[in-house]
């Protein structure tokens, strides 16, 4: 089974998707963010700087990935559009899902 991933979202922030659930756990990181344990996922912040370094997978793969079995139709939807919106837009807020 494929592992978590942090991936780019189109809006330039980062998101951390989960193949156990099929869907996105944490939205709208920053690098800041990411790099300091925001998603409880890395033991270091040299991991962190390494996994954003080398790691950071397109968003295409979350969106082929992604199911609606542990989430909402609407709440998937609504995931995809917080993901889309400009990073300074007063609707995008970090979530952990």
């Amino acid at each position: 089974m494929q592992s978590a991933f942090i991936a780019l979202q189109p809006n330039g922030l980062y998101c951390r998707f989960s193949p156990i659930v099929e869907c996105l756990t944490h939205i709208n990181m920053t690098r800041e963010d990411y790099l300091n344990n925001f998603t409880g996922t890395v033991d270091s912040r040299e991991e962190a700087e390494s996994i954003l370094a080398f790691e950071v997978r397109p968003f295409s793969e979350v969106s082929r990935l992604t199911t609606t079995q542990n989430m909402t139709k609407a709440e998937f939807k609504r995931v995809f559009t917080h993901v889309i919106l400009p990073q300074n837009s007063i609707f995008v807020f970090k979530l952990a899902l």
